[in-house]
């Protein structure tokens, strides 16, 4: 069926995505082919977790506060763990905190599965914030370090 999904918020309503819309895959782009089988989740941080049906399966993407869809884990995608041979997901879970980190479930087509939890990684503005407090504390250890040479 045709839809969408809207995020209500202190800045009005949000459409978060819609049938036909292209979205990110580890394979390449899938399109939605409906929302009767979409669910959404909201965290304290403004991300959303959403379950899709594409025109490759059914997936996880989490949409940061920004606006970005990031793809989590979807039918067809390959995962492998430390380093071993790829396996594809047959049928993903997920779910999320408040925290941005994610608990999944994935089921291989080779009938084996994993269990794992993540986070998710920081939208831009999150990393602006990282680095201006990084070069904040340096600025002070420097000034501190001159402070102490002029003393002695």
């Amino acid at each position: 069926g045709d839809g969408s999904i809207w995020l209500a918020s202190d800045a009005g309503l949000q459409r978060i995505v819609e049938t036909g819309d292209l979205i990110p895959g580890q394979l390449g782009p899938r399109r939605v082919v409906s929302v009767e089988h979409m669910s959404g989740t909201v965290n304290e941080r403004g991300q959303v977790l959403l379950g899709l049906a594409t025109d490759q399966g059914f997936g996880y993407w989490v949409r940061e506060a920004d606006g970005t869809l990031l793809n989590v884990a979807s039918s067809g995608d390959l995962f492998s763990l430390d380093g071993g041979v790829p396996r594809v997901i047959d049928s993903p879970s997920a779910q999320f905190n408040d925290l941005g980190q994610v608990a999944t479930t994935l089921i291989f087509t080779d009938g084996t599965s994993l269990v794992a939890r993540y986070s998710i990684v920081p939208e831009p503005s999150s990393w602006a914030l990282v680095t201006i407090a990084t070069a904040c504390f340096a600025g002070l250890r420097v000034r501190r370090y001159w402070s102490a040479r002029q003393v002695a």
